[in-house]
């Protein structure tokens, strides 16, 4: 059976383009409800669907800043962490002091073993609003890239702007 769909707006049938497909302008009710299902999904661990549901309302509001956001952790839950960097790299692009999205992509960079890219954004998010994460991840890529010093200073300001967060002090030890 060949299947005839339509993804980015073009119609495609057998992997052949048949032609630009006709749509209603999205609702903005549609995308939200989309983008509520995919936070659902993803608070139950359900990554796939949540990916799914997230991708629906992007087809119908390509700069959904919430469907690019709660894809991207969906792709990092998963381990995707590449797809994950590409989602929130679009987050970023389409607003550039969307400070977790550049904590979260700092993280994935981190997975990936390239905490050289982590401290670019960490330092970034930290210059622009200073959280515990931003210095407990820096801190993290700081220990990746031998910077024993700095990761210790970034652990100690994470304690200091979280205290109750134990992680930070396993970091420190």
């Amino acid at each position: 059976m060949v299947t005839r769909y339509v993804h980015g707006g073009v119609i495609w049938k057998a992997g052949l383009f048949l032609g630009i497909a006709v749509m209603a302008p999205a609702r903005a009710s549609d995308v939200g409800a989309l983008c509520k299902a995919g936070e659902e999904s993803l608070k139950q661990g359900h990554f796939d669907a949540a990916i799914a549901r997230f991708t629906e309302a992007l087809e119908q509001d390509p700069r959904c800043l919430q469907a690019y956001f709660g894809r991207a952790r969906a792709y990092a839950e998963k381990g995707d962490f590449e797809k994950a960097i590409c989602d929130y790299s679009e987050v970023l692009r389409l607003n550039p002091r969307h400070g977790e999205a550049r904590v979260r992509r700092g993280g994935a960079y981190i997975a990936k073993g390239e905490a050289d890219k982590a401290v670019v954004d960490l330092t970034e998010a930290i210059r622009d609003r200073p959280t515990a994460s931003a210095y407990g991840n820096r801190a993290v890529a700081y220990m990746a890239l031998n910077r024993l010093d700095s990761a210790l200073a970034d652990c100690n300001e994470a304690i200091r702007l979280d205290p109750g967060d134990a992680l930070y002090y396993v970091n420190r030890a």
